[in-house]
């Protein structure tokens, strides 16, 4: 089973560490790195401990580019040279 395009962003800037800004909105920002997520929920900590609720949020903002985080053009060419399915869900938008 293939993972969506918001786990495999957000899983990535987890195992990196990287700094995000998450913008709500109720137009409050919110610094910190990811901890956890779900499919509700992302567990950020910076200064201190919060759980937000991603209905909360407006955008996700990495304070530097994610390299390992492929385009969908490149993963779809990967994919076809590999002989593997292609998940059309990632490629929707």
């Amino acid at each position: 089973m293939s993972m969506n395009l918001q786990d495999m962003f957000l899983n990535q800037i987890r195992r990196e560490k990287i700094l995000v800004t998450v913008y709500l909105i109720t137009g409050k920002t919110v610094q910190g790195t990811i901890k956890g997520f779900d499919s509700f929920s992302i567990f950020l900590k910076h200064d201190q401990q919060e759980l937000i609720y991603k209905h909360a949020i407006v955008s996700i903002v990495p304070q530097k580019e994610v390299q390992s985080l492929k385009e969908p053009e490149d993963r779809v060419s990967a994919e076809k040279k590999q002989g593997g399915t292609i998940d059309l869900k990632v490629l929707q938008s």
